[in-house]
């Protein structure tokens, strides 16, 4: 589950694991290899220098160092360099998305802190060559194309792709593919801040790249060891990814596609949403060909029907019923179900959520007179067993979660599950099995936690342990929320 507050316009830091994340510290390389573009030198040699202020603004254009047209779409990266040797930094620990073609940053160089732009097809760039000795710098930073890839993709027959995606690749750009395009990985639209190539008649391509960490701001030829972290991926309607090395030197490349897979996905259960949302996710981050990249998708099933997917490489999947919980400025998102399946080409491969037995959970939630809460949600986890491995007691088993609201004014004529102090809930049909029943009441935010984002907790909560029979009820429940205890 994760929770947020009100959004704020902040970097947006993407990248491949369970949940979606970026790794600081991968990269490592020269920031004053390069002049930014139009940044000016310091001081005279017989003035002594001015004191590097504690912020600096960057701000400017960013344009093509050849035809100085406009690059629209980049990324803005935070680095983070050894006071004792600046020229090595570690790339990675933010990245903010624009397509406006301006951008603006700050950074504290006195504190190690430093920046640089990367745009597909382009040498990544500093946005300042040294130590800043204004508080303000506009400047215009001018990329360099990066070196041209040519190949050719064919599919497990043999038989050439046209329409297909070609995308380039760092390990740590987290980039999300699915049915030919770059999407971002919370709603499956396009993403727009990558660009790649496309293959024609004969599956052929041109693809440029940046140049790959170990010499990003050199003309020549990375070594062999970076190398071997970076490369492409082929998406295409048919393929969602497909990864693959960056060929040696001027070599062509030439892209074979496995077979195709087919995964089946069923929902028939009781109580469940008329139309379900099932999240997709490819984890094969543990495996260096697919480092810097994955598949995501949203994917629409209908209670008591089914899907089928024909797009997926062979691979690890997680999949789980993804549900948004909403009350006030307080947003939740949240997994049930979540399973892990392997695909294989040639094969079907069937993912299930269904629930023929069990039985659906009811009762009410109580707290104090006078309290004033936004909303409650509860959920319903599965107990670990005693011999349940320490992955599965890290990570709760959700079955079930829903938000019982209070009225979003007065006089409201909505259908809601709250009136007064208390509230009322049934669940969806619950697998036998032991479970706790779990309650957090939220409270209207503060103004603090109004400007902020992350996380914010329940200021009430409960819980109760119930084991769900093969057939029959269960006696309803009765939860009385209750202060929560310091670290709970």
């Amino acid at each position: 589950m994760f929770n947020r507050g009100t959004a704020r316009k902040t970097g947006l830091v993407r990248g491949g694991a369970l949940i979606i994340c970026i790794l600081a510290g991968v990269w490592s390389t020269s920031a004053q290899s390069q002049p930014p573009g139009d940044t000016k030198p310091g001081a005279a040699k017989d003035e002594p220098p001015a004191a590097v202020p504690d912020l600096v603004e960057v701000f400017g254009k960013v344009v093509d160092a050849e035809t100085g047209k406009p690059v629209e779409a980049f990324i803005t990266q935070a680095g983070k360099f050894d006071p004792k040797d600046p020229k090595k930094v570690t790339w990675g620990y933010s990245e903010t998305r624009t397509t406006s073609g301006s951008f603006s940053t700050t950074i504290r160089w006195n504190e190690g802190w430093t920046a640089r732009i990367l745009a597909d097809g382009y040498v990544p760039q500093p946005v300042v060559g040294e130590a800043p000795r204004k508080n303000r710098i506009e400047t215009v930073i001018r990329l360099k194309k990066g070196r041209i890839v040519r190949g050719r993709v064919l599919d497990h027959l043999g038989k050439p792709v046209p329409g297909a995606s070609i995308f380039a690749f760092r390990p740590t750009n987290g980039m999300t593919l699915a049915g030919g395009r770059a999407v971002n990985s919370y709603d499956g639209e396009e993403d727009k801040t990558v660009r790649g190539a496309k293959t024609d008649a004969d599956g052929r391509f041109e693809l440029a790249v940046s140049v790959v960490p170990g010499s990003e701001n050199a003309n020549d030829d990375p070594p062999a060891a970076a190398k071997a972290r970076a490369g492409m991926a082929v998406s295409s309607p048919d393929l969602d990814a497909w990864p693959v090395p960056l060929p040696e030197g001027n070599a062509e490349a030439i892209i074979r596609l496995p077979a195709p897979t087919r995964v089946e996905i069923k929902y028939d259960i009781e109580g469940g949403e008329t139309e379900a949302s099932i999240f997709l996710q490819s984890v094969m981050f543990e495996l260096d060909a697919w480092k810097g990249f994955e598949i995501v998708r949203h994917i629409p099933v209908r209670n008591q029907g089914r899907a089928e997917i024909t797009s997926l490489p062979p691979g690890r999947y997680q999949l789980a019923r993804s549900r948004s919980l909403r009350h006030g400025n307080i947003g939740q998102g949240v997994f049930l179900d979540r399973q892990f399946v392997d695909v294989a080409s040639d094969k079907t491969t069937l993912v299930s959520f269904e629930r023929p037995t069990g039985t659906r959970l009811k009762g009410g939630v109580e707290w104090d007179e006078g309290t004033k809460l936004t909303g409650v949600i509860l959920s319903v986890r599965k107990v670990p067993a005693p011999d349940a491995s320490p992955v599965d007691r890290m990570f709760s088993h959700t079955f079930d979660a829903r938000l019982l609201r209070a009225p979003s004014k007065e006089g409201s004529q909505e259908k809601l599950e709250i009136e007064g102090n208390r509230g009322l809930f049934l669940t969806e049909r619950i697998p036998p099995g032991t479970y706790e029943v779990h309650a957090e009441g939220y409270a209207p935010l503060t103004p603090e936690q109004e400007r902020r984002t992350g996380l914010i907790r329940g200021m009430l909560i409960a819980s109760e342990t119930v084991t769900v029979p093969e057939t029959g009820t269960v006696p309803a429940l009765n939860l009385k929320l209750k202060p929560r205890a310091k670290g709970e």
